[in-house]
């Protein structure tokens, strides 16, 4: 339910602020005219922080090896409940031989609605045994105002999903 305040709080912020641009656009505009107070409004938006991620795609947390590319021939997907607002999806692959299964690939990316918040997987664990999976997966979250960090925290989820690998 905190997650959800944070974001209700996020977004009544930056409605108040693009209302009280248009009205520094109106009293510009009257002042200096419509091409130098675009240019200020502009000039406002470049102190914004940028996003600290090079790509969005996700990073495989099974093996600390970005070069590592396994052939697996098995996959599953699964969707984890975080809180109100987000969702945890999580894709394992890797091989099934006999009774045994090699992870090659964890993906986790987080779904739902982010104002105000980053989550970021930075580590995770697969364990097998004859039927099912434990996953392990810790989240960076990042608690955000106006694009800059207020408070950070991390989050564990663990679970266990149903292998169909026959």
């Amino acid at each position: 339910m905190l997650a959800l305040a944070w974001t209700a709080l996020n977004v009544l912020l930056f409605v108040l602020v693009v209302y009280a641009w248009v009205r520094v656009f109106k009293l510009l505009r009257r002042e200096i005219g419509v091409g130098l107070a675009l240019l200020f409004l502009l000039s406002l938006s470049a102190f914004r922080s940028g996003r600290d991620e090079a790509s969005g795609k996700a990073q495989n947390l099974a093996t600390p090896d970005p070069t590592r590319k396994g052939l697996g021939n098995w996959s599953t997907h699964a969707v984890i409940p975080m809180n109100v607002n987000n969702k945890l999806n999580l894709i394992i692959e890797g091989k099934w031989t006999d009774s045994t299964f090699q992870a090659y690939g964890l993906y986790a990316t987080v779904s739902g609605l982010l104002a105000g918040h980053e989550w970021k997987p930075i580590a995770g664990a697969v364990n097998a045994d004859e039927k099912q999976l434990h996953y392990q997966i810790v989240v960076l979250h990042n608690w955000k105002l106006f694009g800059n960090t207020i408070y950070t925290n991390s989050d564990e989820y663990t679970g266990i999903i149903a292998s169909s690998h026959d």
